[in-house]
């Protein structure tokens, strides 16, 4: 979504009752996309708790032993809160990075 959206010009033509979505310069540059196979959100009344929806079958996290319904409690130390789904989404978009998740275990996740 945002990252298709934020390489286009967006368009609102209200008399004819269209959308228009005309390429920019940026249109053909990769996507940063998500290298652990990690599919997060944030939960709880004021958003504080990180927890995993899905993790994609043979990925790093697969492998690092972490599951859909574990809650993420720190990352290399530092604390993770729902404020925190930023940094996490662009974190994991290294390659051959390494960190140490705190979970209810402890897990090394190499992308």
């Amino acid at each position: 979504g945002a990252p298709v959206l934020s390489r286009t010009r967006l368009i609102l033509d209200y008399p004819h009752c269209e959308i228009i979505m005309e390429p920019v310069a940026a249109m053909d540059a990769p996507f940063a996309f998500d290298k652990s196979g990690l599919s997060f959100r944030a939960e709880g009344p004021d958003l504080a708790t990180v927890v995993v929806d899905d993790v994609v079958v043979g990925s790093p996290a697969a492998r690092a032993g972490i599951a859909a319904g574990d809650v993420i409690r720190t990352i290399d130390g530092r604390p993770v809160t729902g404020s925190s789904i930023d940094w996490l989404g662009e974190m994991f978009t290294r390659s051959g990075a390494t960190y140490s998740l705190g979970l209810a275990h402890e897990v090394s996740l190499t992308l």
